[in-house]
């Protein structure tokens, strides 16, 4: 290497280019990507006891997809009007696969009228992003308008999976049992099913007897106007209009959003999983800007976004790892009172990082929480190999070499010592991300980070050191003996009592490390999956009985606002109930209930 030093530095320099490149162009997220191997599906029968739900839904959807050769586990839960199936995947299985397969299964089990269309659904990381809340004093149905072109500038950003509209003047068909059709035991669910049956699936409405709803499903292809929906035939050769009373309802949707106690509509937008969390929130926020001229700025709130909170959680640990290299480098110089030493081992620590994020980029990865956390562990040890060289080199311009001589013999000395070292810190970190898992996958960014910072700490250390040390350092005139140091003076009286208390030394080191695997199995140490992260925000689900109307569930929710109000260091507060639940991807959440979101002061 230091026959070719322009070489070196040369290369050095576009690896250094081509990292910093990269890294602007790995995507934000909170958390790295990770399929949980967990789907859920539930179904709601109006009308059913529990007891009918377990033997008439429920274990029948349990037998249809315990034999799917994916399928490790299944649970069930039945309650009145409910039932849930939670089905755990082998690890590794194609999730989005899975699911179609499984709802394929369910959907061919023969369930009783009463019982929905059956929603298949992840059970972990679907979750909204991004939402907003239109209002307006004006014409419901021009806000309306403008929500849904809001939505689709929203659905037509780079990694959106969809936008979820809550609220707003919407035409929906409710039907009213008539009383002979009660009379003869015909229910809402049972009438929705006779429906559902004979036409395509897409919920617009409503069938109602006694403040108690069960979705309609209708399509625009199939059914058109009123007239059409009235004539449509069911089981029995019966028309609907003998059934029940049709009526086009306007402002009158399954679906309502409340912003700070005020009907609004609500716009939830959920990634892909290679989404830019980042990219998504600024472009949503481009959307809205036309709604705010139109409606005004007071009447366009965002409600929040994790584009800010990965932004500072990023520019967090960014300040943090350069605090640490500082130091680090301070240190450094405290110890070798020079500034061209500590100059030449401080371009180890962003040669090293940079070669972790290039790394990254290659292979795809995003910039989250944990990578950064293993490029701040890895700055504190890419400047150890750097230092023993640079140290080395020194050694040998003391005793008079040349620096070419000195940099070749300083590194070669020490090269077998730092690649085992190196060699073994790495080995530790290298199976976190390739043991396999679902904690492999979460820490497999943190893993190739640390380790490709590692060993290019290494490759760092003996070519770019010795060449920068060759061409920058100098033959000291005064050679000061390393025994007459003040750090050795400080050093040497506890070295020579662990020597001559060896037993003593062992023994204390044995407590010592029996004393921290005591203190974890002992539960001294708290132990969890991740750390709290202090947040601002609040979310919840209100779940109520199946087929409660929509105007029985605005007023349950009447107290829960005033609470959401009056919180201390409240900002703003939805409440969303139908399509655009906070929740994420819940069908409970969707069909039966409402979600709640509360943004805090700091």
């Amino acid at each position: 290497c230091l026959a070719h030093r322009s070489v070196v530095l040369l290369t050095t320099v576009l690896a250094v280019v081509a990292g910093a490149i990269g890294a602007t162009q790995l995507r934000q997220q909170y958390f790295p990507e990770a399929d949980f191997p967990f789907l859920v599906a539930t179904t709601n029968a109006p009308g059913l006891s529990p007891t009918q739900v377990d033997e008439q839904v429920t274990a029948p959807l349990e037998r249809a997809v315990r034999s799917l050769d994916e399928v490790e586990a299944v649970q069930t839960i039945a309650t009145g009007g409910n039932g849930q199936v939670f089905i755990e995947l082998a690890y590794g299985t194609d999730a989005d696969a899975a699911r179609q397969e499984i709802t394929s299964a369910m959907g061919e089990v023969a369930l009783p009228p009463e019982a929905e269309q059956v929603e298949v659904a992840g059970g972990f990381t679907d979750a909204a992003i991004f939402n907003a809340s239109l209002a307006s004093e004006g014409d419901p149905a021009r806000l309306t308008e403008v929500a849904e072109e809001v939505a689709r500038e929203m659905e037509a950003i780079e990694g959106v999976a969809r936008v979820d509209v809550a609220g707003g003047a919407r035409e929906r068909y409710e039907l009213d049992l008539k009383r002979a059709a009660l009379d003869q035991g015909l229910t809402p669910a049972t009438l929705a099913a006779q429906v559902r049956a004979v036409i395509s699936e897409q919920p617009v409405g409503a069938v109602g007897a006694g403040g108690a709803n069960t979705p309609l499903i209708v399509q625009g292809g199939d059914v058109d106007t009123v007239a059409e929906l009235r004539r449509l035939e069911v089981a029995g050769g019966r028309r609907v209009a003998d059934l029940a009373e049709v009526r086009l309802v306007k402002n009158s949707g399954e679906s309502f959003a409340l912003t700070n106690g005020k009907p609004s509509i609500s716009l939830s937008i959920f990634k892909t999983d290679r989404a830019d969390e980042v990219l998504i929130s600024e472009e949503a926020e481009a959307a809205l800007e036309p709604a705010r001229r139109e409606l005004g700025g007071e009447n366009v709130t965002t409600i929040f976004e994790t584009g800010s909170e990965i932004t500072d959680s990023v520019k967090g640990l960014l300040l943090e790892g350069i605090l640490g290299a500082f130091f680090a480098v301070l240190v450094i110089f405290l110890f070798l009172r020079s500034a061209r030493s500590t100059l030449v081992a401080a371009a180890s620590i962003p040669t090293s990082i940079v070669f972790g994020l290039l790394a990254a980029w290659v292979l795809g990865l995003s910039l989250n929480i944990i990578t950064l956390a293993g490029l701040t562990i890895a700055i504190g040890r890419v400047i150890d190999d750097a230092i023993v060289v640079l140290e080395n080199i020194y050694k040998h311009l003391e005793r008079g070499e040349p620096r070419f001589q000195a940099a070749v013999k300083g590194t070669t000395e020490v090269s077998t010592a730092i690649a085992s070292s190196t060699i073994a810190t790495a080995a530790v970190f290298l199976p976190i991300g390739l043991v396999g898992g679902f904690i492999s996958e979460i820490f497999f960014s943190f893993s190739v980070i640390v380790v490709v910072a590692l060993l290019a700490s290494l490759l760092v250390a003996v070519t770019l050191i010795p060449v920068l040390g060759s061409l920058l350092l100098r033959t000291p005139e005064h050679v000061v003996d390393p025994q007459q140091s003040r750090l050795s003076r400080m050093v040497t009286p506890a070295t020579r009592f662990g020597l001559r208390h060896r037993a003593v030394t062992i023994l204390a080191a044995v407590v010592l490390f029996g004393g921290a695997i005591a203190g974890v199995a002992g539960g001294l140490v708290p132990v969890q999956f991740l750390p709290d992260s202090g947040t601002n925000q609040i979310t919840g689900t209100v779940r109520v009985p199946a087929g409660t109307s929509t105007e029985r569930l605005r007023e349950q929710l009447e107290p829960l606002e005033r609470r959401l109000a009056a919180a201390e260091g409240s900002i703003d507060f939805q409440v969303a109930a139908g399509e655009a639940a906070l929740a994420g991807d819940d069908p409970v959440a969707l069909t039966n209930g409402a979600s709640f979101f509360l943004s805090l002061t700091d």
